[in-house]
């Protein structure tokens, strides 16, 4: 085998490798930005749902009448799209 293709091959396999790399930060950036995405849109849900329940309580209590509130997770849904 002559040093060429020693050479090439390792120019090769480097490169690769650094796709590979690339690629898989590329993935991992990705999903932690989904992550924190989340937390805070499960953060943000959580509060909105509690002050919707203590409105929605409020109001039942002058009108005389039942309500229903709507449930945290669809708070956590409108601010993970509205985040994304």
């Amino acid at each position: 085998m002559d040093w060429q293709t020693v050479v090439t091959s390792a120019a090769v396999g480097s490169l690769v490798s650094s796709i590979a790399t690339l690629l898989g930060q590329r993935s991992e950036r990705s999903a932690r930005k989904r992550e924190l995405l989340m937390s805070k849109a499960i953060e943000l849900g959580m509060a909105k749902g509690e002050v919707h329940r203590e409105q929605m309580l409020i109001q039942s209590r002058k009108m005389g009448l039942p309500v229903m509130a709507k449930d945290d997770i669809f708070w956590i849904e409108d601010h993970f799209r509205t985040l994304s």
